[in-house]
């Protein structure tokens, strides 16, 4: 990611980025039925989705190709059509629905962005990192890298999904009511603009959730929310209890813990430990 830090950008926009090595992409173009500008005839899937997210929370969900919705000085294709409800899905059942079943459907309404944009190709960006969403001024999410998502066939991609969702929407959270600022000070003098160059095995001994956490404070904070969401309070606890993290490592991370919990549980009254088991739940029932 490139983190911008002018002040009203800042407050307006946020992204999550992965490190990787930069290679050509195989562009192989999806179906016309995609890039047909601003008339196209109502689809089963365009039914399913205004049925889905639509009615019930006013949410716009858009996969066809709009230049208007990506970076002009940068390529990308339109997602295939076939990933487009394995995306949506992955929203409705391990985002969505677990706020709904813990806070209600109000929550939902309120505070979830009113549009989500999916996009066929990841954006690679200069330091050899690739951009897997961003979230603007708390109204739209934009996820990259759906070309040809099929949520059953690879796990793996299926939770980086789900975590880029979660982190994206937490970073709307934090810009509605933000975090205590001593969350700030916690691992205050170890945030990089380097952190790409600091690997997951360091960056847990320094007390970091993970790689990206390290580039700033909210990027840390949200990563915290995200990742215990996704991967669930076992696999946090275990990580603190392996070599993976050391006496000073753990009790950095419980602190940041123990500020994530108590500002959702009282800036949103939500219960941080049931929202993790509805999302594992969601996960454990099949949205994999």
């Amino acid at each position: 990611m490139k983190k911008l830090y002018n002040y009203i950008y800042l407050l307006a926009f946020s992204t999550i980025i992965v490190t990787g090595c930069q290679k050509e992409d195989d562009l192989v173009m999806p179906s016309f039925e995609q890039l047909e500008g601003e008339t196209w005839t109502k689809t089963d899937l365009d039914i399913w989705i205004e049925q889905q997210l639509g009615i019930p929370y006013n949410i716009e969900a858009k996969y066809r190709w709009d230049k208007n919705e990506v970076k002009p000085n940068k390529s990308f294709i339109p997602p295939d059509t076939a990933s487009v409800r394995e995306v949506f899905n992955v929203l409705i059942n391990g985002m969505i629905d677990p706020y709904v079943e813990n806070v209600g459907s109000y929550f939902v309404k309120t505070y979830l962005p009113r549009q989500y944009v999916i996009v066929g190709s990841y954006e690679w960006n200069s330091n050899q990192t690739i951009t897997l969403g961003t979230a603007e001024g708390g109204r739209k999410i934009t996820l990259y890298g759906i070309r040809n998502y099929v949520a059953a066939n690879d796990q793996g991609l299926t939770r980086q999904l789900l975590h880029t969702l979660h982190h994206e929407f937490a970073h709307i959270l934090h810009q509605n009511i933000m975090y205590p600022k001593e969350f700030k000070t916690i691992t205050g003098s170890e945030y990089s603009a380097d952190w790409n160059n600091l690997s997951l095995a360091e960056a847990y001994q320094k007390g970091f959730i993970s790689q990206y956490s390290r580039s700033n404070p909210d990027d840390d904070f949200v990563e915290m929310v995200s990742i215990m969401l996704v991967n669930g309070k076992d696999w946090f606890e275990a990580l603190l209890a392996s070599d993976k993290t050391n006496a000073d490592s753990r009790a950095l991370l419980r602190r940041k813990e123990a500020i994530v919990r108590n500002y959702f549980r009282d800036v949103y009254k939500v219960n941080f430990d049931d929202l993790q088991n509805s999302v594992q739940k969601g996960i454990n029932e099949g949205i994999f």
